[in-house]
């Protein structure tokens, strides 16, 4: 995965002049050991800290000053920490395709020169999981100066289309997000109320004879109980609602034996056990038993869907 850079240290030469007046010499030794010895002085001026802050602890305690030493000791850990160089500089991103950089920039509420060590990454990390795509989100601090995130988004695995609004939706059914439909015009189309949730199961039952899933044009859920299927050249055909994959095996049987679906066909009944009715254009019904023969002629209504 490429990371990205949403924002980098600033060089210009005014800032780098006051943050350099603002080092007092309270750090200074700090910060010559530092360029000294990189690693070995980052580590001492921590421990260095530490101890101090440990000891005006102790000192507070025996005299009874601890919330104002709270204060002050909050106020000067940050400002030293600063003064260290431990404020955000840079942001950096993995894993990102869909969700939009100023939407992460907003969940993780950071500005550069912030103290990287105060940045709150739990809150940073829920918010995150609340945009449209994320489906989970880890930011990493990398010290001394910038904050990873690494994101996994969510797959859409097809359209849905309820109340006259078309969603993107998950694996489990979840909608996504309604903004981005044409670039996925290319998914499935699931249509009905509960066909969201249903939609994996339908999809995984469909991919088993893929030859025929791509003649499939739409998915409508009917009474929340089974599938009835619209072929791209408008042939319906009505699964049952107990074992459709026994329904859609023998249809792709049929459909490569006699190529069924390319004749004068209006609608194909699979909901009968042992038994397809085909609807005919003209109105007649061929029913085909087991044997594959033909039963019998009749006329029935024609149901359709919208």
């Amino acid at each position: 995965m490429r990371a990205l850079n949403f924002f980098r240290k600033s060089t210009d030469r005014k800032a780098t002049a006051k943050a350099g007046a603002r080092r007092s010499g309270r750090v200074g030794a700090f910060l010559r050991l530092m360029r000294a010895y990189p690693r070995t002085g980052f580590a001492a001026a921590i421990a260095l800290l530490a101890v101090c802050v440990g000891l005006g602890s102790i000192a507070a305690a025996q005299f009874g000053y601890i919330d104002l030493l709270k204060q002050e000791s909050s106020r000067y850990v940050r400002q030293t920490l600063l003064d260290l160089g431990l404020s955000v500089r840079s942001v950096t991103v993995a894993g990102r395709a869909q969700t939009e950089t100023t939407e992460i920039l907003d969940a993780l509420n950071v500005a550069v020169g912030d103290s990287i060590l105060h940045a709150d990454i739990t809150a940073a990390q829920q918010r995150l999981a609340k945009l449209a795509w994320v489906k989970r989100a880890t930011i990493i601090r990398k010290l001394p100066d910038t904050l990873h995130v690494e994101i996994e988004e969510r797959r859409p695995i097809a359209i849905w289309q309820i109340d006259r609004r078309m969603v993107l939706v998950d694996q489990l059914g979840a909608p996504i997000t309604e903004k981005d439909v044409p670039e996925y015009v290319h998914l499935p189309l699931v249509v009905g109320k509960g066909a969201a949730e249903a939609a994996s199961d339908l999809l995984t039952m469909l991919s088993r004879e893929r030859w025929l899933q791509r003649r499939v044009a739409a998915a409508i859920r009917i009474g929340g109980r089974r599938w009835d299927l619209r072929l791209q050249n408008g042939i319906d055909i009505r699964l049952p609602e107990a074992d459709p994959q026994t329904a859609w095996r023998v249809l792709a049987a049929y459909e490569a034996r006699e190529g069924l679906l390319g004749r004068d066909v209006e609608v194909v009944d699979l909901r009968l056990p042992d038994q397809v009715i085909v609807r005919l254009s003209e109105g007649r019904v061929r029913r085909i038993g087991p044997q594959g023969r033909e039963a019998r002629l009749s006329r029935i209504p024609m149901r359709r869907w919208s």
